[in-house]
């Protein structure tokens, strides 16, 4: 087989739904680890769509950081080793189904982590409509880690954030070393 394809079908291996993602022009992808800009991993999305900062509907997930690289997983809220739930805050970014060959491998989807869809909140949109001004949401995929693989792993939790309402509580991968004050201003709610 030509290492082309071998390629390809290694990738869709982490991909199950790709017949479903192609059929698509740009999926939605929620990120709130190193794949935010300003972060290791930010090239991955440097040719993508950036819509802006969201955050989960739900304040069920748990952030841990894992220590050595002190990377940011998220858990559901059945974690027994995070102290809090609490929503997360992120980026949202519209993607070419293809980057989530590439993206799925990086996270190895189904043994890392899970990449699922979720709701969220779109923070820096608004829409007006008869008057009255709302939020939006969208359906985001976004990668949930699997506890069974991460328990291994010495892991603490993640930093809590007391938000402004709507929001609440929420857990934010924020990486100061690499920002400006500016920048780090800009992001804080």
């Amino acid at each position: 087989m030509w290492p082309i394809l071998s390629n390809l079908y290694r990738r869709q291996d982490r991909t199950p739904d790709f017949h479903e993602l192609r059929m698509h022009d740009y999926v939605a992808l929620f990120v709130y680890d190193t794949m935010k800009k300003g972060f290791l991993q930010d090239d991955y999305l440097k040719n993508s769509h950036y819509l802006g900062k969201g955050y989960t509907i739900t304040d069920k997930y748990y952030m841990n950081v894992t220590a050595g690289n002190g990377n940011a997983v998220i858990f559901k809220e059945d974690n027994p080793h995070s102290m809090k739930s609490g929503k997360i805050r992120g980026e949202v970014y519209a993607v070419k189904p293809e980057l989530l060959l590439d993206i799925d491998s990086y996270h190895q989807n189904g043994i890392m982590y899970d990449r699922e869809q979720r709701n969220i909140v779109l923070q820096d949109q608004r829409l007006e409509t008869g008057g009255k001004s709302f939020i939006p949401t969208r359906r985001c995929h976004l990668y949930i880690g699997r506890w069974e693989h991460w328990k291994i792993y010495n892991t603490r939790s993640g930093m809590l954030i007391r938000g402004p309402k709507p929001i609440k509580d929420y857990y934010d991968f924020v990486n100061p070393h690499r920002w400006t004050p500016e920048d780090y201003k800009d992001y804080m709610l």
